[in-house]
């Protein structure tokens, strides 16, 4: 039950710290903003330097139970409150590793109070990180087969699949029971109006992502990003060039190759693959 209340709380906590810090930031100039989340990172990289970063070693911590409940409480508090202000702040980051981090922090949690008070064995407590961490991010962007892949591709192993997998569908339909909506839909949202555009996104057809790779003479092919006309309700979140993932800006350079992920409006799913295949596939004479 303390894990169902933490798995939940972790993507809702994201979302609602990430829209009222927006709110606070939205009263300040565009400049300050980042400066004041780098302020904030000061004192916790000095007190608390686990807390900096996307979270790889916070998960490490959590699946071997290396510090005591109270400092997994207060890293797990630290992390939550930490990226809440770094992703309020608009500066550009990613929010995947921090999802995982936090979940593996509140699975660590749970496992160390069954171990402390339930007789649960010490080695369980790797268990327990692994599925909270698997159920958070099930339950934070609404995908159970990749989080379960991720897991396993994570844990090295097999044996512990089958709870995995309970747990994330477990978390998917207990979000959607509660109409949790996924975390990327909400930064489409938030990317839209800061924009200034107008973009009906009904909560019963959701949102979608796809893959399509940039053709050699395509029109989107040697520009900068914000040099293209993207079809409106889509939005670029990632662009994987060879063997390396890159988090695309407006300055970023697109070339033949590169493969664009794309997160869409399903609304708007007709009018977006096909304009994007346009821009991406090349023109033939």
């Amino acid at each position: 039950m303390i894990g169902l209340h933490l798995l939940l709380f972790t993507p809702r906590c994201l979302l609602s710290g990430g829209r009222a810090l927006q709110t606070l930031y939205g009263k300040l100039p565009a400049w300050s903003r980042p400066m004041i989340a780098i302020a904030i990172a000061l004192p916790v990289g000095i007190w608390l330097p686990d807390v900096l970063g996307g979270g790889s070693n916070l998960i490490d911590t959590a699946e071997h139970a290396r510090v005591g409940l109270g400092m997994l409480c207060l890293l797990f508090v630290a992390k939550m409150l930490f990226t809440s202000t770094s992703f309020g702040s608009g500066a550009p980051g990613g929010i995947f590793m921090p999802i995982l981090a936090v979940g593996s922090l509140a699975g660590g949690i749970c496992g160390e109070v069954l171990h402390r008070f339930g007789n649960l064995p010490s080695d369980a407590v790797a268990v327990f990180a692994v599925c909270v961490m698997t159920g958070t991010l099930a339950a934070s962007v609404k995908t159970p087969i990749t989080s379960i892949l991720l897991a396993v591709e994570m844990s090295g192993t097999l044996t512990h699949m089958l709870p995995v997998a309970a747990v994330a569908f477990i978390a998917l339909l207990v979000s959607d029971l509660l109409r949790t909506k996924p975390i990327y839909g909400e930064l489409l949202e938030r990317y839209v109006r800061a924009q200034g555009m107008q973009m009906a996104i009904a909560s019963h057809v959701g949102s979608g992502i796809m893959e399509l790779p940039l053709e050699m003479g395509a029109i989107a092919d040697g520009k900068r990003v914000r040099d293209v006309r993207w079809p409106s309700g889509c939005l670029i979140i990632g662009l994987r060039r060879g063997e390396s993932e890159i988090v695309p800006r407006g300055d970023t350079r697109l070339r033949a190759g590169d493969y664009l992920v794309v997160l869409f409006s399903g609304e708007e799913e007709r009018e977006v693959r096909p304009a994007m295949r346009r821009l991406c596939d090349a023109r033939l004479d």
